[in-house]
């Protein structure tokens, strides 16, 4: 009787390890999409290329959140309100400036110097 008893132990106790080993994977794979949640999800609409000049959001393109990356050797990227304010002033180039991200209303002004690429996300 003592020697089941003792092999039912053994038995609960690889249990207990093996539970504790997947609750370890478990909490790995929530730290991973926590990290993945956190990154940029593309949205569903296309990029959108803009050369030199100046948009209207909601005539020549939605609302809404966008990721702004340069096509060439960099250029002065501008997003102003409807009130006229600059609510974005950034360079975008390949070396030392990167990509940015901002959001946009119908009535806000985007003005770029050079050609880039809006790609929207959520």
């Amino acid at each position: 009787m003592e020697s089941k008893l003792k092999k039912e132990n053994d038995k609960l106790t690889n249990l207990e390890n093996e539970v504790k080993a997947l609750q370890s994977q478990v909490d790995e794979k929530k730290k991973e999409m926590d990290r993945l949640t956190g990154e940029l999800k593309k949205a569903k609409d296309e990029p959108r290329t803009l050369i030199a000049g100046q948009y209207v959001v909601g005539k020549d393109l939605p609302a809404g959140r966008y990721q702004v990356t340069n096509i060439g050797d960099g250029t002065n990227f501008f997003v102003y309100d409807s009130s006229g304010y600059p609510t974005v002033n950034t360079i975008l180039g390949e070396d030392f400036y990167g990509d940015y991200v901002f959001f946009t209303d119908d009535g806000d002004q985007i003005e770029t110097h050079g050609k880039v690429k809006l790609i929207p996300v959520e």
